[in-house]
């Protein structure tokens, strides 16, 4: 087919050939850089649900040893932005497996949230309780020392 035609037309058709192949792997190349832009776009919403986590329990830790309310709170507002990552990444992510993993973790985050929380509570009914149990042995320690007490009052010493 191309060995009547002439020079130019063989030169041109070979320059279309390469031509389109070109633009080919252009398109693929293109493609190709958007899905990896993608693919990093999740990863570092993955490593901020990880840093947000960590946060979270660097917040929950120091409210363990400082009993700082403000900690506690930090550490739920972590794990709320978390949340919002997670939800996030889910409306860009077509695969069900990965969809359902992070339906996994966003339920995980909220039952570490409402430990946090219970923790929080327990922490300040054993406040209270201290406060009452101090408050209690101050009131039995200022009638234990009634000054009218004497030894024969506690049957030490017979009564003459």
């Amino acid at each position: 087919m191309f060995k009547n035609a002439r020079l130019g037309v063989r030169i041109g058709a070979g320059f279309a050939v390469v031509l389109i192949m070109t633009v080919l792997v252009a398109v693929v190349g293109l493609y190709s850089m958007q899905r990896l832009q993608g693919g990093f776009f999740l990863a570092e919403q993955a490593d901020e649900v990880v840093a947000q986590v960590l946060r979270a329990r660097e917040m929950e830790k120091e409210y363990i040893v400082s009993a700082d309310r403000g900690a506690a709170d930090n550490a739920r507002e972590r794990l709320n932005e978390v949340i919002t990552v997670t939800k996030d990444m889910t409306d860009r992510i077509a695969n069900p497996q990965a969809r359902e993993l992070l339906g996994l973790i966003q339920e995980d985050i909220q039952e570490y949230q409402d430990v946090i929380a219970a923790y929080v509570d327990l922490e300040g009914q054993r406040v209270q309780a201290g406060q009452s149990m101090e408050q209690a042995a101050q009131k039995l320690e200022s009638i234990a020392q009634f000054p009218f007490w004497t030894d024969s009052d506690f049957g030490l010493y017979p009564v003459e």
